[in-house]
């Protein structure tokens, strides 16, 4: 994971869990580790696929794609990981798609 993918992931779990410094810290770590190992991404993704309703689950894969492209380059692992978790939570492909493109616009704009 690149530095301004990781200044992402905070930025985004600030934004979303109002949390401070060291809690934001505290979180990244510790999801950092439990990353590091999981044998699968089903560990992660079967409580939202289950009880998210459908607009945080697609919130969820724009915040994925907002990681994606802090870096300003996707690399195709980063894209195919985003696809299996969308597959995963119950994303149609077409918001799949429709978030990656307005994410894209965002950063195009940057």
């Amino acid at each position: 994971m690149q530095e301004e993918e990781k200044a992402a992931v905070k930025k985004v779990l600030q934004e979303k869990f109002k949390l401070g410094h060291g809690e934001t810290e505290e979180l990244f770590n510790l999801a950092q580790h439990a990353a590091e190992e999981a044998v699968d991404y089903h560990q992660f993704t079967s409580l939202i696929a289950r009880e998210y309703p459908q607009e945080q689950k697609i919130r969820i894969i724009e915040y994925l794609w907002m990681i994606a492209y802090a870096d300003k380059n996707l690399d195709p692992l980063e894209e195919h990981m985003i696809r299996r978790i969308a597959d995963l939570i119950y994303v149609s492909h077409r918001d799949f798609i429709k978030t990656k493109h307005k994410v894209q616009k965002s950063v195009n704009r940057e």
